[in-house]
């Protein structure tokens, strides 16, 4: 015969258990507070370490308020690595005294021949900071909006390069075949502030383009 226990029991039983859970998760955090105690003391005794936090310190002091992130040591308006670079030779980044702008400059192959591409650079790739502004807008004419919708008018019917010749006359250049361009016509006579590129390439279409005159 089974005999059930009593509340008193079942009351101490529950007690104890409670006890034991308690005691487990205050020996569990007691470790928790060792081991953060221990890594504490070693990251004081490590100088780089000390010296690293320190740094993120700051850091975090500085921009807690959410002003613009600025990284410990970082020089923002120091063009000399840039300059000390562009000087060596065969060097990607290159600075063009005549325009007055650094420029990314790569080559790539186009069947047998070399294709040379500049590309203008607005920041400094080592600070982030904006660079001097290029002086290619003041060797340059503006095309007005009006010249430009004359020039499209009057090249609306060129389909091949000869309907450019009967239109427009002998060009002032002929150039090819480069990459893709089977021919190019460059016409600087009917416009006084730009010159027309037409190209046929070599799939046998056309493309017609502009380019702004400099300024004598």
């Amino acid at each position: 015969m089974e005999v059930e226990p009593s509340e008193d029991k079942l009351r101490r039983r529950n007690n104890l258990q409670t006890m034991k859970r308690e005691a487990l998760y205050m020996f569990v955090i007691a470790l928790l507070v060792v081991a953060c105690g221990i890594m504490f003391m070693h990251l004081q005794s490590n100088p780089q370490t000390a010296s690293r936090g320190a740094h993120i310190r700051s850091f975090l002091r500085l921009n807690k308020k959410g002003d613009d992130l600025a990284f410990p040591n970082t020089v923002t308006n120091d063009l000399s690595e840039l300059n000390k670079y562009a000087l060596r030779p065969g060097f990607p980044i290159q600075y063009d005294t005549n325009l007055g702008e650094y420029q990314l400059v790569y080559s790539y192959m186009e069947g047998a021949d070399q294709v040379v591409s500049r590309m203008p650079l607005k920041y400094c790739p080592w600070t982030g900071t904006q660079l001097p502004g290029s002086m290619r807008d003041g060797m340059f004419n503006v095309v007005s909006s009006n010249e430009v919708q004359r020039i499209e008018a009057r090249l609306q019917g060129v389909k091949t390069l000869n309907d450019a010749k009967q239109l427009l006359g002998i060009p002032d250049d002929a150039t090819g075949p480069l990459g893709d361009v089977k021919m190019q016509l460059t016409y600087d006579h009917v416009s006084e502030t730009a010159s027309i590129i037409i190209q046929e390439l070599k799939d046998g279409s056309i493309t017609i383009g502009y380019l702004p005159k400099p300024k004598h």
